[in-house]
């Protein structure tokens, strides 16, 4: 009878160890992520100063000279987890936001670069959405669609939904998405698949669209990706190897970068699987460059 009891105060103990076992492994992810939305809301706020200062105050990436030079290189698993790369950016100096795309496998999320498998957040698009670009404006997380023409808005701290709006009728369909401050003024860049740069107000109204043109005066189509530093607007070239430096003022390529290298390294399934997604990182004035469905994404200096 004695031996009974005890098994039964055993299995009891035992129940309750697991229970608490369990309760501060939930304990522990809670504490984690109210950690990791603390320090994404202070890199926000500090986001969007330094976004204040660096686009108001065009310095080096105003006169480039085409040439780049590798650095730092991180894997990632694109068996298990392939990202379709449409949106970089980012939030601190090792946290990025990241868009990918693809019909039933888009998405958006925060990942850390000391562990780039770890999707953070990830908010899955409907499986009618083909997400595309990505930016942090005002706190808010904005990635606009491909065909749909929706753009949807998140809360940047945790990537929590709150609406979904239209792109202007005079975008034609959702490509790249970045901004800047000019003029005092916040102004959201957006292409399209065309030679155009769309520049919008906070609420997304095109105020005007800028043509840009190589130095033969011809069209540069396939606009991509985008991230604005310095003065100077960067756009994948949908397709290809590229990434072009433009300044809008002029409507002019100030230096093409091919980064043939880097696709090489790839070993690229399908065409699409292009090089894709430019993020600045302004506490080692370096960028970082990936493509679609990539195992790696690749630290680069621009010269």
């Amino acid at each position: 009878m004695n031996l009974q009891n005890n098994r039964r105060t055993y299995h009891k103990k035992e129940e309750l160890n697991k229970k608490t076992s369990m309760l501060s492994c939930f304990s522990i992810l809670a504490f984690s992520l109210t950690a990791f939305v603390f320090i994404i809301k202070g890199s926000i706020d500090a986001y969007e100063q330094s976004n204040l200062s660096k686009t108001e105050c065009p310095q080096n990436y105003t006169d480039l000279k085409g040439t780049h030079k590798l650095l730092s290189r991180i894997n990632r698993d694109n068996t298990k987890n392939p990202q379709y790369t449409q949106g970089l950016l980012f939030v601190n100096e090792t946290t990025l936001l990241e868009s990918s795309g693809q019909y039933g496998k888009s998405s958006i999320h925060y990942l850390n670069l000391n562990d780039v498998d770890n999707l953070i957040f990830n908010y899955e698009l409907p499986s009618n959405q083909f997400g595309e670009g990505c930016d942090i404006i005002n706190n808010k997380v904005y990635q606009l669609t491909w065909l749909e023409r929706k753009i949807n808005v998140f809360n940047a701290d945790d990537l929590s939904f709150i609406t979904d709006m239209k792109l202007d009728d005079k975008v034609a369909a959702g490509w790249g998405l970045t901004h800047r401050v000019f003029n005092g003024e916040i102004q959201v860049l957006i292409t399209d698949g065309s030679n155009q740069v769309h520049i919008a107000d906070e609420n997304f109204i095109v105020q005007q669209s800028i043509s840009i043109f190589d130095d033969k005066k011809k069209p540069v189509t396939n606009l991509n990706e985008l991230e604005y530093v310095n003065g100077t607007l960067f756009a994948n070239i949908y397709l290809t190897s590229k990434i072009v430096a433009i300044d809008l003022e002029n409507q002019r390529i100030i230096a093409t970068f091919d980064f043939k290298d880097l696709v090489k390294d790839a070993n690229r399934k399908k065409r699409d699987e292009c090089l894709n997604g430019i993020a600045y990182n302004q506490y080692s004035d370096s960028f970082w460059v990936t493509g679609k469905n990539w195992g790696f994404i690749q630290e680069v200096k621009l010269f």
